[in-house]
């Protein structure tokens, strides 16, 4: 593989980690708060994996966002970890962390600051601290405290995180917003989007793997007490019906109302009329009566309990009498049933093997593929990762992100086209592509640019979208070189050789 298509593959591998790594380390501010002073004890500071200007990084924060990638890694690679690789991964985090660190010790610089107000708005706007109308609830968000309390932090530490999680988005926002983007750059933006391009790739397809693997019955039993509980399925019915409404509230006189207008529906029900197009008529249930009352199938147990007892009790074509319900008066005709369905080991031991074999044809499938983007990531060539797999590299005819059969083998997928779309000629995603039938690696080999969008509706979002990425590059870029000059002038002591090992 020429060296400039390696090092635009690694360009954009060590991008998608940087932000990776950012959503890690900002998914545990939340919930774990780190000065930014010159505090911390001597005890902490000789524990930390790094001191930045005399403020330990969080040796707490530190640890769990290295593990949560470690894990996200072996997942990704099918397996174990090299120690090279686990190595990098925490230099990674701790740079990561250090210059977040920076960034807020440096927010005061570029006058950004939080204010309680903001502070305020931001918790009140958190849907885990809303009640069920969207309206913030002071009892969740004291059980929340309740919670990290017996984490050990006190609410001024989590009102801390929350506050630092705020400066950090407008640190990241200032920059974002300060990145100039050219008309022309949106233009070629644009027509990447809506390029074409081929595709180098190797395939590692689940269903050739299985003839490999003959599980005892041990093996399948275990399976099936694992996955059992899944393949249970209760008696499902397909109803129709119609609603003549009453309001809880409502005293006898207009309920006795909409019971008579439900009894002459009903009549003229049985008298010959149609089903649907009384229900068309008449059922005040807005989401089923343009339907013809048509509610699909469902399960027993998922209406309320009268109307679920009416419908499993009746026969399939069967109208029911009026049933009454919180909702008011029904009237149900029972289209169809299914039986439920109860799992045994007699009735489902093909099942259980079957599902054993694909399980493990896809585990193999993933550390194949893992395999060779290790040999990627060291240089080879996607010839000589195939060959090391015993695969061997197919291309692609030419396909656009709409494509939704760019590799014929995969089916219907268009979430492969998508995930090579956003790339250039000589880049590779940073992970396999899982599909449903295999698993793919690939890169770009070929492009040709497309026109934009002749729909204007569709011009305008993917003028917007294009900006919008454009910005968080640029921004991105604009960042780092921010990072850089504070990491220049600031006391850091790394102690990264604390954490190396282990795993």
């Amino acid at each position: 593989m020429p060296m400039g298509v390696m090092k635009s593959m690694r360009h954009h591998f060590d991008r998608y980690l940087k932000w990776l790594i950012w959503a890690l380390i900002l998914a545990f501010v939340a919930a774990f708060a780190y000065s930014c002073g010159s505090g911390g004890s001597a005890q902490e500071r000789a524990a930390a994996p790094a001191v930045v200007n005399g403020t330990p990084v969080s040796q707490t924060l530190f640890q769990q966002a290295v593990q949560n990638r470690l894990d996200q890694m072996r997942q990704q690679y099918g397996g174990n970890l090299e120690s090279s690789q686990s190595d990098k991964a925490r230099r990674q985090i701790l740079d990561a962390m250090i210059g977040q660190t920076l960034a807020l010790q440096g927010a005061g610089k570029l006058g950004l600051s939080v204010s309680d107000e903001e502070l305020r708005q931001t918790i009140q706007s958190i849907p885990g601290f809303q009640d069920q109308h969207g309206q913030f609830s002071p009892q969740a968000y004291e059980n929340y405290l309740q919670e990290q309390a017996q984490q050990g932090l006190s609410p001024a530490q989590v009102e801390s995180s929350f506050r630092q999680r705020i400066l950090l988005n407008k640190i990241r926002m200032l920059w974002d917003n300060s990145a100039h983007v050219s008309q022309a750059e949106v233009e070629r933006g644009v027509r990447k989007l809506n390029r074409r391009v081929r595709a180098d790739y190797i395939l590692v397809l689940y269903k050739p793997l299985e003839p490999l693997f003959k599980p005892s019955e041990g093996d399948v039993e275990d399976y099936y007490a694992q996955h059992r509980q899944e393949w249970v399925k209760t008696e499902q019915a397909k109803a129709r019906h119609i609603l003549i409404k009453v309001d809880p509230d409502a005293g006898a006189d207009a309920d006795a109302r909409a019971k008579a207008q439900a009894e002459d529906i009903l009549k003229q029900i049985k008298a010959g009329g149609n089903f649907a197009a009384l229900a068309k008529k008449y059922s005040q249930d807005p989401g089923s009566a343009k339907r013809g009352g048509e509610l699909g199938w469902f399960g027993k147990g998922a209406m309320v309990p009268a109307f679920d007892k009416a419908v499993f009790s009746m026969k399939k074509g069967q109208v029911s009498g009026l049933v009454r319900t919180q909702f008011g008066y029904h009237i149900i005709q029972l289209q169809d049933l299914k039986p439920g369905f109860t799992p045994t080991l007699k009735n489902s031991r093909d099942k259980a093997r079957q599902g054993l074999i694909q399980a493990r044809s896809r585990e193999l499938a993933l550390q194949m593929a893992g395999s060779a983007l290790r040999r990627l990531d060291l240089g080879e060539s996607l010839a000589r990762a195939a060959q090391a797999i015993t695969r061997t590299v197919e291309t692609t005819g030419w396909f656009t992100r709409d494509d939704a059969r760019a590799i014929p083998a995969l089916g219907k997928d268009p979430g492969f086209a998508r995930s090579l779309l956003d790339l250039d000629k000589g880049e590779a995603p940073a992970q396999p592509y899982v599909s449903d039938k295999g698993v793919v690696l690939a890169e770009i080999t070929e492009q040709e640019p497309g026109p934009a969008p002749k729909d204007k509706d569709k011009a305008a979002q993917e003028t917007a979208q294009v900006l919008d990425q454009l910005r968080a590059e640029k921004g991105q870029a604009l960042y780092d070189g921010w990072i850089a000059s504070l990491k220049s002038k600031a006391k850091i002591k790394d102690q990264l050789s604390l954490y190396s090992g282990g795993d």
